[in-house]
């Protein structure tokens, strides 16, 4: 018998290459996650950036946004994977 996966989402923020001012950042992220929280999305899972900056950035376009699926991050690939498929 299969496993039935819920419906999860990896974003691995460990290797970011591009450099974005906060002011222009700030709106993307809101955009990306805000129609998520009405889709069928029901876990995120998260790869922490190395760059304190990004998670600053990052953290302050989800203030405010409550999730209606489980959200976690890690500082590995390997630990969300395995979170998303348990």
């Amino acid at each position: 018998m299969s496993k039935v996966m819920k419906p999860g989402l990896l974003l691995d923020s460990s290797q970011i290459q591009v450099t974005v001012p906060e002011e222009v950042l700030l709106p993307i992220l809101s955009d990306f996650f805000r129609p998520l929280g009405t889709s069928r999305l029901q876990r995120l899972a998260r790869v922490l950036s190395p760059l304190a900056s990004r998670e600053r950035a990052i953290e302050q376009a989800l203030m405010g946004f409550t999730p209606q699926f489980d959200y976690k991050c890690f500082p590995h690939p390997a630990q969300a994977l395995s979170w998303l498929e348990a």
